[in-house]
């Protein structure tokens, strides 16, 4: 059973000064104990593996020495009041760190996928970036400094809260991509390249067949429209994917009418699924 009492941190200092087994056991079960119900806040409906999975990747990340330092990130420094809440944070910038570098490898492995270079996918991740630079959300992993205390602003709680709720809207965004299969084509790709981190590649073909175009021209519109650092949704880049003939003005009153009208479809079948 799980201890109910705080981690004793000489237990760690025991298990690194003398390599007792059975102190390093009790302290990582009474650590375990406490971040346990983060965990299941910051995963979103967690199984039990992915929550002990996630345990065991923070216990072997921040309670052991590496290389750059002979002190664990999990270990508050001499003179420490709050030695649980040092724990606590520690814990949550390691879950914070972990999914922000999660979705990089998902955004490099989607790029790759569709077959744009490493290159590409680099600067449409740095466009990414800075569309999100400035809102509180925006990459809020923090780095630990070895020596010092984790910098813990008022709100950090409701930080953790936001990222809960960033889980709970990933879900409904995969849901939303789903169901954008379902579009008529023009409306699916002006869809996508509306919303973060999606990608209409895996269309190209189908676009192009009704464009009588070449996948590859296609294919490069889209390459173009995703490195662009612009949030308009009807911006010219974009529009130019599905509408690469058409008179400028004309064309970005079709992404108009066809984002409204695929958001439309979109809300009706989350409705229906809902119902």
């Amino acid at each position: 059973m799980s201890s109910k009492l705080p981690a004793d941190e000489d237990d760690l200092r025991a298990f690194l000064t003398t390599g007792n087994k059975q102190r390093q056991a009790r302290f990582f079960e009474a650590v375990s104990a406490e971040w346990r119900p983060h965990a299941r806040r910051f995963l979103h409906r967690p199984s039990e593996d992915e929550v002990e999975d996630l345990l065991h990747d923070a216990l072997v990340e921040l309670c052991l020495q590496t290389a750059s330092s002979e002190r664990p990130r999990v270990l508050a420094p001499p003179g420490a009041t709050n030695p649980q809440g040092w724990r606590t944070t520690a814990f949550k910038n390691f879950c914070v760190d972990r999914a922000r570098k999660r979705r990089r490898r998902t955004h490099a492995d989607s790029f790759a996928g569709a077959g744009h270079s490493p290159r590409a996918e680099a600067e449409a991740w740095r466009a990414e970036k800075a569309a999100r630079r400035g809102s509180p959300a925006a990459d809020p992993a923090r780095s630990q400094p070895t020596h010092e205390a984790p910098h813990v602003e008022s709100g950090a709680d409701d930080g953790f809260v936001t990222l809960v709720e960033q889980n709970e809207l990933s879900a409904l965004r995969a849901e939303v991509l789903r169901l954008a299969e379902r579009l008529a084509i023009h409306r699916r790709v002006i869809l996508l390249l509306s919303l973060e981190h999606a990608d209409p590649s895996p269309f190209a073909e189908e676009l192009a067949r009704r464009l009588h175009e070449s996948p590859t021209d296609t294919l490069t519109r889209i390459a173009v429209a995703l490195r662009s650092d612009i949030e308009d949704p009807t911006a010219l880049p974009r529009v130019r994917v599905p509408w690469p003939v058409e008179p400028e003005v004309k064309a970005r009153e079709s992404a108009r009418k066809a984002l409204e009208r695929a958001r439309e479809d979109l809300i009706a079948a989350l409705r229906e699924r809902s119902a």
